[in-house]
């Protein structure tokens, strides 16, 4: 289609041929745009590409306001620019729009020792909090977010001794793609969730390792938010500041563990991670064999269970 002839169509007709043409965005990508369509089509829907014009998005901005955040209101206006832009309908807007400041936000958490002993001491207290304790405990030592822990089958982990995981969906995007070596610790809270599974019914490869509610287990649990914030909030009242860790913090953790330790190659901070690899470090992790993320990932072990039992 001509740019000229697709400026034309209404801002409803042109998303579903945009969000149609990208192919090789990730699902939660995806997903997120078609939300971000749900609350611009209200005020953009009829209106032909060509025709969009700043005063529009100003009161689109100015209503929002009400109920979003600058934060989320630049990522929805950031979907309609690409949508624009494939177009050629963004040029003129260009010099008159600029993005919603942001608030500057507290930096991520880093927990000493102390903090970390003692919120997996909490966590493990309840049985009711043991998706989110085994959880935080395997991003806590293999560096895995939350949605890619979400998004693990049975089919991606060895189910006997549970000492890799191979990621490969809910990924942010594809050098998130990785296979990661789990320490004691990891491999405990791996063969926990795994033994859950099986409870549960779970048997086939594509059955989740931590299934929705019912249970679907073709479907992953949507997340551990309550028991999250229950433990987080029982932990805060001997370390007040772990009230606003996020699970997230996990992976900064031992992170910033790694990047302490001298004898941790960056290549493989890189590659548990998830980083993009720069060129210089890249050459090195091409001859990194599997002895070397293994040694990365036992350099960051918790060693909070005992797992000699």
């Amino acid at each position: 289609m001509e740019r000229t002839d697709f400026a034309a169509l209404s801002f409803d007709h042109a998303f579903e041929l945009w969000i149609t043409s990208r192919t090789r965005i990730a699902p939660g990508t995806r997903r997120d745009y078609q939300n971000d369509f749900r609350r611009l089509s209200p005020w953009f829907g009829p209106i032909p590409l060509r025709e969009i014009d700043i005063s529009e998005i100003q009161h689109y901005r100015h209503a929002r306001a009400l109920r979003a955040g600058p934060n989320r209101i630049n990522k929805e206006l950031n979907m309609l620019q690409q949508v624009m832009t494939r177009a050629g309908a963004w040029e003129r807007l260009a010099s008159w729009y600029e993005p919603l400041p942001l608030p500057k936000t507290a930096r991520g958490i880093a927990m000493p020792p102390e903090e970390e002993a003692h919120l997996f001491r909490v966590a493990s207290a309840r049985s009711r909090w043991k998706v989110a304790y085994c959880c935080s405990l395997i991003a806590r030592n293999t560096c895995a977010c939350p949605g890619e822990l979400r998004a693990l089958t049975l089919a991606d982990f060895d189910t006997t001794e549970f000492t890799w995981i191979r990621i490969m969906r809910g990924t942010k995007n594809s050098f998130r793609v990785r296979s990661v070596y789990c320490n004691p610790d990891a491999q405990w809270a791996l063969q926990t969730l795994y033994l859950r599974a099986l409870k549960m019914g779970a048997h086939l490869p594509e059955h989740y390792l931590v299934p929705h509610r019912g249970p679907d287990l073709f479907r992953p649990m949507v997340g551990w938010h309550k028991a999250w914030n229950a433990l987080r909030a029982e932990a805060a009242k001997k370390f007040p500041r772990l009230k606003r860790l996020r699970f997230y913090d996990m992976r900064h953790t031992a992170c910033s563990r790694m990047m302490e330790n001298p004898a941790v190659p960056y290549s493989a901070i890189e590659h548990l991670m998830g980083h993009r690899i720069n060129s210089v470090t890249k050459r090195l992790y091409e001859h990194l064999h599997d002895s070397a993320i293994a040694a990365a990932a036992i350099a960051i072990a918790t060693r909070h269970v005992d797992t000699r039992e």
